[in-house]
């Protein structure tokens, strides 16, 4: 008889916290989770040398597959995180969070690979997905961030980011009183100074309160994809990059300010080698042919 692999509703539930700690003679251990679904709320675990509220923990490789994980937290609770490990492979799976100061989707040291990630963080200043080391892989995936204060990030990775077919929507909620000026919203941006990233086939687009902008690292390159960015205050941004290149299939970029965005900032090397020409809007203006 075929095996029979819960979905949805049929998955078995857990209320609490899965760790894959070190312990004495060991350096933790890759962990396996699939076909569950796991809520947490307001669980702090002292794991290694600190204090995390999350659903999953691992010091070594984190496989999740075909999962639903929840966690809803105290406004109070200054940092929380879904997913922390230092490599994480997600596919297929739900990841969902709210409340908190501080709330990372999935925060991981070295690597990180996504396929069917559909993830959704509420939170004060969130961050959809961290990777503080190595490499950001996304596809087939959507990245949804609130934003209570008007700050955070949809993707904050390190040296590569790769977005193929993916969805990232980072807003502000308009109903909030702790929107602040001194925050602003960003779609993808980078840790390290050298940082690339590779957009294919995707859309982001980022609805913020003062100053938001779509991507902020040293190199991008753009190949069909959507890019989009409005401020109800302030000034919007497109791409803040040393190098960037629009390649292969024809993209966009629009802007909506009430004081005229920029879409190129501090770009020393410009290429716009699509076909067709990719094309920029600002506001209610004609479009025109991407340039420096």
């Amino acid at each position: 008889m075929p095996l029979h692999f819960p979905y949805d509703e049929e998955r078995p539930l857990l209320l609490g916290t899965l760790s894959w700690s070190d312990y004495q003679g060991h350096a933790g251990s890759l962990g396996r989770i699939e076909h569950i679904q796991v809520e947490t709320e307001n669980n702090a675990a002292q794991l290694g040398n600190r204090t995390v509220v999350t659903n999953l923990y691992s010091t070594c490789l984190l496989i999740i597959e075909n999962c639903s994980l929840t966690m809803n937290v105290a406004k109070n609770t200054l940092y929380a995180t879904n997913v922390v490990a230092e490599e994480v492979s997600v596919m297929d799976s739900d990841l969902k969070g709210e409340g908190g100061t501080f709330f990372s989707g999935i925060e991981t040291t070295e690597f990180l690979y996504a396929e069917g990630l559909h993830l959704s963080i509420n939170s004060y200043y969130p961050l959809g997905i961290e990777t503080n080391q190595g490499f950001t892989h996304l596809f087939n995936s959507k990245i949804n961030v609130i934003s209570n204060t008007g700050g955070g990030y949809g993707v904050l990775g390190s040296y590569y980011i790769q977005l193929e077919n993916v969805n990232v929507d980072v807003s502000i909620n308009k109903t909030s009183e702790q929107i602040v000026d001194y925050y602003s919203l960003t779609g993808i941006s980078s840790l390290k100074s050298d940082g690339l990233s590779y957009i294919q086939s995707s859309s982001i687009n980022v609805d913020g309160y003062k100053n938001p902008s779509i991507v902020s690292l040293d190199s991008v390159i753009i190949n069909g994809s959507t890019l989009s960015a409005q401020a109800s205050k302030g000034r919007a941004s497109g791409i803040a990059a040393a190098h960037v290149y629009f390649s292969q299939a024809q993209s966009e970029l629009h802007l909506s300010s009430s004081i005229k965005g920029k879409y190129f900032i501090g770009a020393k090397e410009f290429t716009n080698e699509s076909l067709p020409p990719s094309v920029c809007q600002i506001n209610d203006e004609p479009m025109m042919v991407c340039s420096k």
